[in-house]
């Protein structure tokens, strides 16, 4: 179904938005991009099906865990490794707030520790069972 969507949105003329991200069965995250055959006039196409690097993944969770905007900022530097202080230093926030921000991460995603939580959104790429 994904397969057809994306050389549908190609065909298009879509560009970007010719790309989707689906698992395979055996649960791995797999990119498709389509596009157009150059010269082709008959609007045939290629798709490339490729795995879906981690940071497609992580922004597709972020999403799936319905997290906001803050959130996702905060996510995102403890993946990068940045300490409580230094998250704070960096949004321009105090790091009771990074704590609040953290307690709430944890909860939409139900783990306990930025370990677990890390590994979850780079290492485990679960979706929530959210109907998605």
């Amino acid at each position: 179904m994904a397969l057809h969507e994306v050389a549908t949105a190609a065909r298009a003329g879509h560009g970007p938005r010719a790309h989707a991200m689906v698992r395979s069965h055996t649960g791995r995250w797999l990119s498709l991009w389509g596009s157009l055959l150059d010269g082709d006039e008959e609007g045939n196409v290629s798709v490339v099906i490729q795995p879906a690097p981690a940071s497609e993944i992580s922004k597709l969770l972020m999403l799936a865990y319905a997290l906001t905007p803050r959130e996702q900022e905060v996510l995102q530097q403890v993946i990068a490794g940045t300490p409580s202080a230094g998250i704070a230093a960096e949004l321009h926030i105090s790091p009771s707030t990074v704590q609040d921000h953290l307690k709430s991460i944890f909860s939409k995603v139900g783990v306990r520790s930025r370990g677990q939580l890390v590994s979850h959104v780079l290492g485990e790429h679960h979706l929530p069972h959210v109907g998605l």
